[in-house]
């Protein structure tokens, strides 16, 4: 028996009890791996204390990534995001350093929960000071609660 990348284990060269249980087993992990990207951009010159999108997803989430990237990368100072969650601005940041054009961020623990219905609104809350970056991406990686 051998197993994929993706943690889902093959079914090659074994039983048809086994080949059974393996596969429930398998579709068990898919279902409870749900994953939703959630991404947009800001159109020209990123500024401070910006909303530039909002998402609502019909079930509960972990936001368990965030990947900053720009065209023109910031100069002079970080660019620095945070999201906020049904108006409340979560503590956590999320850089893309100065001079770089791409950074991915992996949350603590099993991410930042996003309850079903709450807006999901990205910011940014710092730019850079010489070039503020512009044309700036961000993907929200959420891993979803499945639905039962």
């Amino acid at each position: 028996m051998s197993q994929e990348v993706s943690g889902l284990e093959l079914l090659d060269g074994i039983g048809n009890t086994q080949a059974n249980s393996l596969f429930d087993a398998n579709m068990q992990r898919i279902n409870s791996m749900i994953y939703e990207v959630l991404e947009a951009e800001m159109p020209g010159v990123a500024q401070a204390a910006t909303k530039f999108a909002k998402w609502v997803l019909p079930t509960d989430a972990y936001i368990q990534k965030v990947q900053l990237e720009a065209v023109v990368a910031p100069t002079g100072a970080n660019l620095v995001a945070r999201v906020e969650i049904a108006t409340v601005e979560n503590a956590t940041d999320f850089t893309l350093t100065a001079g770089s054009a791409y950074e991915q961020t992996t949350v603590a623990g099993n991410g930042i929960l996003v309850t079903a219905g709450s807006a999901i609104e990205p910011k940014f809350t710092t730019v850079g000071s010489t070039v503020e970056g512009e044309y700036v991406r961000i993907r929200l990686i959420c891993l979803k609660r499945r639905l039962t």
